[in-house]
């Protein structure tokens, strides 16, 4: 499974630590067939001009990959950060 998600994120253009954690736990819980599936979505519809914001930016390949994976409700936890709650702008206790 670590070779098919190393895969997926270096076609999705992810080289970090975390998201590339946050695929290894999404491929590992859809399985391989599942996996592929949804990166195949996330090309085709990428292929097709992708998907827009609101303020007209695009999502990249792998903003669109996350979305896929967690409109799942196989996976719901992966919405979840992987160190628990973080607040933007927190710089210390409250």
């Amino acid at each position: 499974m670590w070779a098919l998600a190393r895969g997926i994120a270096a076609v999705l253009g992810e080289t970090m630590p975390p998201p590339v954690r946050t695929i290894t736990r999404a491929v590992d819980c859809l399985g391989p067939e599942q996996a592929r599936a949804v990166l195949g979505q996330a090309l085709t519809v990428a292929a097709q001009g992708g998907l827009t914001l609101p303020n007209g930016r695009r999502r990249t390949l792998g903003v669109f990959f996350f979305h896929l994976v967690r409109a799942s409700e196989a996976i719901s936890w992966v919405a979840q950060p992987l160190n628990g709650p973080q607040r933007r702008g927190h710089t210390g206790p409250a």
